[in-house]
């Protein structure tokens, strides 16, 4: 669905550059700064009634920066208008060499993005507000679990001094701060399971925990990044975004290079599917068969972690499709020959 206007907005932390155009080739037709408060974006649709432009005739496209574009995003989804909130790989790989840079010209650079690519745009819808908690709980998990992790290696170097100098005072104040780290993180958990209970997540949250090497914290996390699976049509594009899916490397003749995963993607989640992988391997017959055969044909141990993750996330996908929980044909018919 295409708009009369596109307004392009780059996002800072105190100040949104705006840049609203009708063409590629036109000027604009506004260019303004205005604070990243909610009085600020009031005045930027003040501004736009008085050149007599119809805000339901806009589509407002910015970057996708977290934080800092929540309160745009959730202004302009109560008033019901049309936003997209775009990777910002997305539009800088579509710009090409930029000479110079300021905040109004990547708001024009922006604008200019929206309307070249009018035809594959698609609007942003802001996930509830369940998911944006559950999002924030998440990334609070991923701090805590970080500092202990800091806490863990600061404590075993520094107890190769303590037979040097007198540094048991801090060795006991760091182990406080892991076991209070330690209650942090189950309390975050905690809050996680009670903000998935009740709500029209519990259920989709349940199936992919049943698929084995699948924990809370990857269930949860699928849901939050899927927009309880409404973002990705299927497992393929979600793999492509976590990092997993192989991609061939060639040209022409000459060039036949290995199948490799992108650098573009959600390193965070990559982890979290590894871990879940490392897991399965050893607790599923089918995968750890599967890891056996590829290990014995000397592939390299997180390739094929790689690949039992994309087996993981094809499955966590199948079972909310079929909306059931999973069962392992695999171990049934080894039971079955054993019986």
């Amino acid at each position: 669905m295409r708009k009369k206007y596109v307004v392009g907005i780059d996002i800072a932390s105190k100040t949104l550059a705006v840049s609203v155009m009708k063409s590629a080739g036109d000027p604009e037709i506004l260019s303004v700064t205005i604070g990243n408060t909610e009085p600020g974006i009031k005045s930027l649709f003040r501004a736009l009634r008085k050149l007599k432009i119809k805000l339901e005739d806009c589509w407002f496209c910015f970057e996708h920066t977290g934080h800092y574009g929540l309160l745009l995003s959730v202004m302009l989804n109560e008033k019901g208008y049309t936003f997209s909130a775009v990777p910002a790989l997305e539009i800088k790989s579509s710009q090409g060499v930029q000479r110079g840079k300021t905040d109004a010209s990547d708001a024009k650079q922006i604008a200019t993005y929206a309307l070249v690519h009018a035809h594959k745009l698609k609007a942003s819808i802001l996930p509830s507000k369940t998911l944006l908690l559950l999002k924030e709980l998440l990334s609070y998990r991923t701090f805590l679990v970080r500092n202990r992790t800091q806490l863990k290696n600061s404590i075993k170097a520094r107890k190769l001094l303590s037979k040097v100098i007198d540094n048991k005072w801090m060795l006991r104040d760091m182990e406080k701060g892991i076991e209070k780290h330690d209650l942090e993180i189950k309390k975050t958990e905690k809050a996680m399971e009670s903000a998935i209970s009740g709500t029209e997540l519990e259920n989709n949250y349940k199936l992919a925990l049943s698929v084995t090497g699948v924990g809370p914290i990857t269930s949860t996390a699928i849901i939050v990044y899927t927009q309880n699976f409404t973002s990705f049509d299927n497992s393929r594009k979600f793999s492509s975004y976590a990092g997993i899916a192989p991609f061939k490397h060639e040209s022409g003749s000459s060039i036949r290079g290995k199948t490799k995963v992108s650098n573009y993607a959600n390193k965070w989640f990559k982890a979290l599917l590894y871990n879940a992988a490392n897991s399965a391997v050893l607790c599923d017959q089918e995968l750890k068969a599967y890891y056996q055969h590829k290990a014995k044909q000397n592939k390299h141990h997180l390739s094929i972690i790689n690949a039992v993750a994309s087996k993981i996330v094809g499955r966590i996908f199948a079972v909310i499709n079929r909306q059931s929980p999973f069962v392992n044909i695999y171990a049934l018919k080894m039971s079955q020959k054993l019986a």
